[in-house]
């Protein structure tokens, strides 16, 4: 990914660097960026506040954090429907409780100041059982639907015969921040 991002940007900011790093612990001097992206990644870090604490670290003072993310119920007609082929596979949003749309601002904020969130409303329609059963069983949750992966593809493609395309929305969004001035 960091490749590719490299070769649509290099034309334009050819002083744009790069690195693949654990947010816990970036290998970067202090007050050195003017804009940290944390594109759908802090709801998997270990520690939040550790994270948050070297993106502020690394930001210089006034720098902009733009943190994207999902709400509790980014897919949840999705984990519905897997939950009802197999009712251990459970409807939370455990990612979304962590750092969400719902959760961030208040994490945010104690780092950072101007902390603003902006939904997007958006939704897939999926016409097709198997690449739906392919990314539920990705997910790595529900193991009756990974172990009977054929019984799940079945019971998606009997539900899109008889009630048509599967639509489901998602509730994703980002957050705006900037790090606090020195008081």
């Amino acid at each position: 990914m960091v490749q590719e991002a490299w070769e649509h940007v290099r034309d334009h900011v050819p002083t744009a660097r790069y690195a693949v790093c654990d947010a816990q612990a970036l290998p970067l001097e202090s007050k050195s960026f003017d804009l940290v992206i944390a594109n759908h990644m802090l709801y998997r870090v270990a520690d939040i506040r550790t994270a948050l604490g070297e993106i502020e670290r690394v930001l210089k003072v006034g720098g902009r954090l733009v943190a994207s993310t999902i709400g509790r119920d980014h897919m949840k007609a999705l984990r519905d429907l897997a939950t009802e082929f197999d009712p251990s596979f459970g409807s939370d949003n455990q990612l979304a409780e962590y750092f969400g749309l719902e959760t961030g601002q208040d994490r945010l904020e104690e780092y950072f100041e101007g902390v603003t969130v902006h939904r997007h409303e958006d939704a897939l329609v999926v016409t097709e059982a198997q690449p739906l059963a392919a990314y539920v069983v990705s997910t790595g949750r529900g193991h009756a639907v990974q172990e009977r992966q054929d019984d799940f593809l079945q019971f998606l493609t009997r539900r899109i015969k008889e009630a048509g395309p599967v639509h489901i929305p998602k509730d994703s969004g980002l957050f705006r921040a900037t790090r606090r001035r020195p008081a």
